[in-house]
C-alpha cells in the first residue's frame, strides 16, 4: 500500500498482531507457572496435612490402615501418594503408583527430606517422569525426622485447564483484534483524510484556485496542519491576486506606451514586448519570448548594443532604421538586489515625424534663403551703380 492510509492501517495491523501474539504467549505462560505455582503450594499443604496425619500412626507401629487411607487422598485430590522411610525407600503407595514400591529415592530429593526440608518440583522434574509435579514434604516426629511423603500430580489436568481456558481467552483476543483494527482503521483515516483533502487542494492551487479550503480540523498537530495551510492558500492567494493586478498594470502601461520596449534576461533571451517592438522587430510577443535577441531582433547594431550592455552594465544611445522609420534607442541594464545583473532593457523612440519636420525645416530655411538672395543682389548692384556715378 503507498497510500499514507493504507501504510498506517498496515502498520497497526503488525503492531496489534504482533502484540496479540506476544501477550498470549506470555499470559499462556503465566497462566501455565501461575497454575504450577498454586497446584504445588495447595500440593504442600495436603502434603503437610497427609504428613501430621500419618506422624502418629508410625510413632503407634501403623495402628491406621496406611493403603487405605492413601487411595482415599489419591481419589480425593487426584495425586498419587507415596509414603518412604528415613533411608528413602517407598514404603507405601497409593493405588495408581503400587509397581513402585520397595523402590529407593537417591540424590537431592533425600537428603533434602532427610534435613527435614519441604522440596517441590513444579517443572516435572522430580523423580518420576517429566509429565508429573511432585511435592516431598518431610515427616516430622518427637525425635527427628523419620521418613516422608511425596505427591505426584500429573501436569495432564493442567494440560486441561489450559485447553478449557484457551479457547476463551482466544475469543477474547480475537475480538479485542478486531476491535483494535476498527480503530486503527477510524485512526488511519482520520489522519490521512486532511492530508488527502491538502493534497487536492495543492493540485486546485496549482490550477490556479486558491478559494478552496480544508474543512475537516481537528485539535491535534494535523489539525494545526490544517489550519497552517488554509492561511498559506489564503495568503497566497492575495498575493497571487496582487501580483496578477501588479502585471495587469504593467502590460496595461506598456501597451499603451508610444515607444518600443524590448527587455532581456542576463542571458540574451526575450523575456518581454509590447506592441510597439513587435512591430519593429516583425515577430509576435509569444514566439519572440524566450527566443535569442540575434534571432528576434533585425538590426545588427541594436543587438550590439544589448550585448555591450550586458557585459559592461552601462547603457547606451544610438539611431536606428526599420523600413521608413527611424528609431532613437536608449539600452539600459536592469539590476537587481546588491548589483546582481537581471539583464537589460532598450527603449524604441519613433523619431521618424521629428526627422521630416527637421528635414521640412531645412528645405524652408533654403527656400528664404533663396528667395532672399536674389532681391538682394539686384539691389546691390543698383546701390554701387550709383556710387559709382553710372546712374
Amino acid at each position: 500500500m503507498r497510500s499514507l492510509f493504507g501504510r498506517l492501517l498496515s502498520s497497526y495491523l503488525i503492531i496489534i498482531l504482533l502484540t496479540a501474539v506476544t501477550v498470549g504467549f506470555s499470559l499462556s505462560r503465566f497462566f501455565t507457572n501461575y497454575y504450577r505455582m498454586v497446584l504445588g503450594e495447595e500440593l504442600t499443604q495436603q502434603a503437610e496435612q497427609l504428613a501430621s496425619r500419618l506422624a502418629t500412626p508410625l510413632e503407634l507401629d501403623g495402628a491406621v490402615d496406611l493403603e487405605y487411607m492413601m487411595d482415599s487422598f489419591e481419589d480425593c485430590i487426584g495425586a498419587g501418594v507415596w509414603l518412604v522411610d528415613s533411608v528413602g525407600v517407598v514404603q507405601e503407595t497409593s493405588e495408581l503408583y503400587a509397581g513402585w514400591r520397595g523402590a529407593r529415592i537417591e540424590g537431592p530429593l533425600q537428603r533434602e527430606l532427610a534435613a527435614g526440608r519441604t522440596v517441590v518440583y513444579r517443572s516435572g522434574d522430580g523423580p518420576l517422569s517429566a509429565g508429573i509435579i511432585t511435592v516431598a514434604v518431610p515427616i516430622r516426629k518427637s525425635d527427628g525426622v523419620d521418613g516422608g511423603v511425596l505427591l505426584h500430580y500429573p501436569m495432564r489436568g493442567i494440560s486441561r485447564t489450559m485447553r478449557v481456558v484457551r479457547p476463551l481467552f482466544y475469543r477474547t483476543l480475537m475480538w479485542a483484534v478486531l476491535l483494535s483494527i476498527g480503530v486503527g482503521f477510524f485512526m488511519s483515516r482520520r489522519i490521512a483524510r486532511p492530508l488527502q483533502e491538502m493534497t487536492a487542494i495543492s493540485l486546485e492551487m496549482s490550477r490556479g484556485n486558491f478559494d478552496e479550503r480544508v474543512q475537516e480540523i481537528s485539535e491535534d498537530e494535523v489539525g494545526q496542519l490544517a489550519r497552517a495551510f488554509n492561511h498559506l492558500a489564503e495568503e497566497l492567494g492575495r498575493s497571487i491576486h496582487a501580483l496578477t493586478q501588479e502585471k495587469s498594470k504593467t502590460e496595461s502601461i506598456l501597451v499603451s506606451m508610444t515607444d518600443g520596449v524590448i527587455a532581456s534576461d542576463s542571458e540574451g533571451r526575450v523575456m518581454l514586448m509590447n506592441p510597439q517592438a513587435v512591430e519593429f522587430c516583425g515577430r509576435t510577443e509569444a514566439s519572440a519570448t524566450g527566443e535569442d535577441l540575434r534571432e528576434v531582433i533585425p538590426d545588427p547594431l541594436l543587438v550590439e548594443s544589448f550585448q555591450e550592455t550586458l557585459a559592461s552594465r552601462q547603457g547606451c544611445e544610438l539611431e536606428v532604421e526599420r523600413g521608413s522609420k527611424a528609431y532613437l534607442v536608449r539600452v539600459s541594464p536592469i539590476t537587481g538586489p546588491g548589483e546582481e545583473n537581471w539583464g537589460s532593457v532598450a527603449l524604441l523612440n519613433d523619431i521618424s515625424s521629428r526627422r521630416e519636420l527637421e528635414e521640412m525645416r531645412r528645405q524652408f530655411v533654403a527656400n528664404v534663403s533663396h528667395e532672399l538672395r536674389t532681391p538682394l543682389t539686384s539691389i546691390r548692384g543698383f546701390l554701387q551703380a550709383i556710387l559709382d556715378g553710372v546712374v
